[in-house]
């Protein structure tokens, strides 16, 4: 690698500054340019931080949605007077109503931009996990956690492909991992 003349006396920023400043040269030559190669140029930054967080929080809701509903078996089970096969159906319901959710949000992103649907899945997980903490049966807690199993589906691959894309080659990988560990 070839370091530029202005030396700051730290050889891996050095590098990196002749690396970008190498990449808009090229670009400046060429008199235009990629998507791909403006996300190259522009690097991480404050943006991609807070949108990795954001979608960080969104899928650790996920998890404790998830979570929760585990706990609470045996006490809806007791209350409600339910069978073994009835309190297992508790959280896979949330997993089996997000594979509809995946396709359609998927199809609905590419019509309408993944914003509105994101907004639309938050929005759906967030109503219905509400209501679902006032349902008086066994059945109305089974309707509002497929609604809330359906929004999961909407966002969760959306979120990877935000996080992929607006993010530099080298990182992509790293950054949809720490969103998921987040």
């Amino acid at each position: 690698a070839v370091v530029s003349t202005q030396s700051t006396g730290n050889v891996d920023e050095d590098v990196l500054k002749d690396s970008r400043e190498r990449k808009l040269a090229r670009i400046k030559r060429r008199g235009e340019y990629s998507v791909d190669e403006a996300v190259e140029y522009i690097g991480v930054g404050k943006y991609h931080w807070l949108w990795m967080s954001l979608f960080g929080l969104s899928s650790m809701a996920q998890s404790v949605e998830v979570t929760l509903s585990s706990i609470i078996l045996s006490d809806l089970g007791c209350d409600w007077d339910l069978t073994v096969t009835e309190e297992m159906l508790i959280p896979m319901i949330i997993i089996l109503s997000s594979i509809p959710g995946d396709f359609i949000g998927g199809k609905l992103a590419d019509k309408y931009g993944r914003y509105p649907i994101l907004v639309a899945g938050q929005s759906l997980i967030a109503i219905f996990a509400v209501l679902s903490s006032f349902a008086t049966s066994y059945a109305m807690y089974i309707v509002f956690r497929v609604f809330v199993g359906f929004g999961f589906g909407l966002i969760v691959f959306l979120i990877i492909v935000q996080v992929a894309e607006i993010n530099p080659t080298a990182y992509r990988g790293v950054a949809v991992a720490v969103t998921f560990l987040m």
